[in-house]
């Protein structure tokens, strides 16, 4: 029992660890549809979660459409996607800076870049729908179970706080894509499928063990204890029965001598 145990433990420790953060794969690119300055797309992809300025990526002005692309060099089985996004100081801080520009962002995967793509031709895995003056979380972590080659980050919004500059503006200050290689994801279904197994069986042994633990007499006063629990109308039509029962074999036997 306790290797069972051991087995269901060290399970469910796999499955738990078993996405990595692919952005840090030797294999994949970050790219943006334009950058301002020396706030370049590897910052997004650096390790660093810090989310002020000089630690984010991000567009210039003046553009209709804002993008980041994450390059995976092949498909892979996604299953997340966590983004920071620049905000500095106090939200009540009139001072301060807010991610008001992140408002109406939204995530798509694909098989084609993003600068050969638009929306119809894309998978969507999430779109904000923060309006003026709210304001969406700057670290959010986004459910995408798609199989892609390519995670896109893009945005049409212009944030009327960027008044007389316009534009479609994004400062993402790390981006970082959870999932497997598809192979591992097909031995992730098999492991699932033993797990489910393995806890079905310890169920099962387990009320097994507390059945055979109560002792005979015990079983046998509840199997009493139900027949006196039976409405006075089932007791006598039991009582009944048994009786005919026991007529019908007296008269055979007659008929026998």
């Amino acid at each position: 029992m306790n290797a069972m145990r051991w087995i269901l433990f060290t399970s469910f420790f796999q499955v738990w660890h078993c996405f990595e953060n692919l952005c840090r794969k030797n294999t994949t690119s970050i790219l943006l549809s334009s950058y301002y300055a020396n706030n370049k797309a590897y910052l997004a992809n650096d390790g660093n979660v810090k989310t002020t300025e000089r630690c984010c990526s991000y567009t210039i002005i003046q553009q209709t459409k804002a993008w980041l692309q994450v390059d995976l060099g092949e498909q892979y089985s996604i299953n997340n996607v966590k983004i920071y996004y620049r905000s500095e100081g106090d939200l009540d801080d009139q001072y301060s800076w807010k991610q008001y520009r992140f408002r109406q962002f939204y995530l798509d995967v694909s098989d084609l870049p993003a600068s050969e793509t638009n929306t119809t031709q894309r998978t969507r895995c999430y779109t904000d729908n923060t309006t003026y003056p709210d304001l969406p979380p700057n670290i959010i972590d986004i459910p995408c179970q798609q199989t892609a080659r390519y995670v896109i980050v893009e945005t049409t919004y212009d944030a009327p706080e960027d008044d007389p500059t316009e534009g479609a503006i994004l400062e993402i200050c790390e981006i970082e894509v959870y999932g497997q290689h598809l192979k591992d994801s097909s031995n992730l279904l098999i492991l699932y499928i033993v797990i489910g197994i393995l806890g079905v069986s310890f169920v099962c042994i387990q009320l097994f063990k507390i059945r055979q633990g109560i002792p005979s007499s015990m079983r046998t006063k509840e199997s009493q204890h139900d027949k006196k629990s039976l409405p006075p109308d089932n007791k006598d039509t039991i009582n009944a029965y048994q009786s005919l029962m026991h007529v019908r074999q007296s008269s055979h036997y007659e008929d026998l001598i």
